[in-house]
């Protein structure tokens, strides 16, 4: 058995159930995934709506997540039981623990990237792959507009821009939106570790047993929470270009 999130009829989230299913077997062109992590798409609220009204009811919900190949269709030749998968743009259902997958919308996932990070940011990524090398490509000094930088899509816009050597020219709604367009993720992976070396020293234990697990922003700061081994709580605090400023004990 497995679980779902489902809905049978529109409506705003208290629409969604959770409901226990048995998968069907993957068609022959098909893979079975267990997910690890979901991507959640600001469309799978147009799709509960009935804005964009699903097949049929009742419904899955989601297109894209993250995980591990479980089964094969007998045509999938390129990829096998056990590879990890990031997928987008598959049936709805991806609101699931198993989910079947049309092997063409599936790719290998590198050690090196998360299935968290790959289900939050694969969609995104081949949107900006599109507009930057596809729909046109952009070229090394070449400056050009891009509205809603501060969003999903225009946040790895930004990055990807940089490394080509282009001139961004980003839009965003407000103050706070351009401060988080700025910050790029080597900074926000740099404040981690540094929150977790100052929560080692104030509690006198060692780095690898600090966990910070929260990241929130604000108007002009940033803070990272989290805890020790020892389930001592704190708070880093860091100013909108992402410098140490103090910790605080919860």
């Amino acid at each position: 058995m497995a679980t779902r999130i489902e809905f049978q009829k529109h409506g705003g989230p208290d629409v969604l159930k959770a409901v226990e299913f048995t998968p069907a077997a993957p068609g022959e062109n098909e893979i079975q995934v267990e997910n690890k992590a979901i991507g959640i798409n600001y469309i799978d609220t147009y799709i509960r709506g009935g804005l964009y009204p699903p097949p049929s009811l009742p419904s899955g919900l989601g297109t894209e997540a993250a995980g591990v190949v479980i089964k094969t269709g007998r045509a999938v030749k390129h990829l096998k039981e056990g590879d990890r998968v990031v997928y987008a743009q598959s049936a709805l259902g991806a609101y699931s623990s198993v989910h079947n997958v049309p092997a063409d919308k599936a790719a290998i996932l590198p050690n090196a990237i998360s299935f968290e990070q790959a289900a939050a940011s694969f969609l995104k990524g081949l949107t900006v792959f599109y507009l930057l090398r596809k729909t046109y490509e952009i070229q090394p000094d070449e400056p050009f507009l891009f509205h809603a930088a501060a969003g999903g899509v225009g946040m790895i816009a930004c990055q990807w821009a940089k490394a080509l050597g282009a001139k961004l020219i980003g839009t965003v709604g407000n103050a706070q939106k351009a401060q988080r367009a700025r910050i790029t993720p080597q900074t926000t992976l740099n404040m981690a570790q540094l929150c977790k070396d100052q929560a080692a020293i104030r509690y006198n234990t060692q780095t690898q047993l600090v966990d910070v697990n929260h990241f929130e922003q604000f108007q002009a700061s940033y803070e990272l929470s989290g805890r020790t081994g020892k389930n001592e709580r704190f708070i880093c605090s860091f100013d909108p270009d992402g410098q140490f400023m103090h910790l605080s004990m919860r």
